[in-house]
């Protein structure tokens, strides 16, 4: 009788454990902010995309959840819809267990983000790209002015002659980002080799995928870790890319 209480504890722990395995915490500290509310949207364990919302009070906010696995998650700080131009907008990776984040009223998207490995792994990514995003920037601020104008000749309805020039300055401008993105990929591509049991290697495939030949795509699927095969960025690979 001792035996099966022992056994069925055991079990009852076993499976506490699991269930924590799913859990994640978020203890959020928000700089130049004392009240109203942030909002966190995912997926869930079941495959549901959700958005939860957190009141802040002293600068502080929480958010708790369950997910399977690392996840990619959108803050924001109003609702409905997102504007990756808006400063209290950004993405991260969120995963199970207790994380720590600090963001910045009028700057999300430099966020510091305790506790999660991917996002380590994506931070780290980021900094490998810092020098070539500060040559492309003003690249890609002058594309979006003219964009813009040309967008406006069009819902003025201007002569179809003036609308060819706006739209060529857009193009021309547009064939400056090149060397730029090629570097930027190349980036990506040997993160992907370095590290076939990060998650985010298999998210950059996802992200890459219209720049990878179907082999390529492959040879860099095959190179991951099993874990990383069977999670769900690595299914969304082998079902949507290599099928």
């Amino acid at each position: 009788m001792k035996k099966i209480g022992l056994f069925v504890m055991l079990g009852l722990m076993s499976m506490a454990v699991f269930a924590q395995q799913t859990i994640f915490t978020i203890k959020g500290t928000i700089n130049w902010r004392n009240n109203g509310y942030v909002y966190l949207s995912y997926q869930d364990k079941n495959g549901k995309f959700k958005t939860d919302s957190s009141a802040i009070f002293n600068q502080l906010f929480a958010f708790n959840g369950e997910i399977n696995e690392p996840k990619n998650a959108y803050l924001r700080s109003s609702l409905p819809g997102k504007n990756t131009d808006d400063p209290n907008y950004t993405s991260l990776f969120i995963e199970p267990g207790d994380m720590k984040l600090e963001i910045t009223e009028g700057n999300y998207k430099n966020f510091k983000l305790k506790g999660c490995k991917m996002q380590d792994d994506a931070t780290h990514l980021a900094k490998l790209k810092i020098s070539i995003n500060s040559e492309l920037k003003p690249y890609q601020d002058a594309y979006k002015v003219a964009n813009e104008a040309y967008l406006n000749s069009v819902k003025a309805k201007f002569p179809q002659a003036e609308q060819d020039v706006l739209y060529m300055k857009v193009d021309d401008i547009q064939d400056h980002f090149k060397p730029y993105n090629e570097q930027l990929k190349q980036i990506d591509y040997a993160f992907i080799s370095k590290n076939p049991n990060s998650y985010l290697s298999a998210y950059l495939i996802i992200f890459r995928r219209h720049d990878l030949s179907l082999d390529s795509a492959a040879l860099f699927y095959n190179g991951l870790s099993l874990k990383v095969k069977q999670s769900d960025f690595g299914k969304q690979i082998a079902n949507e890319i290599l099928k």
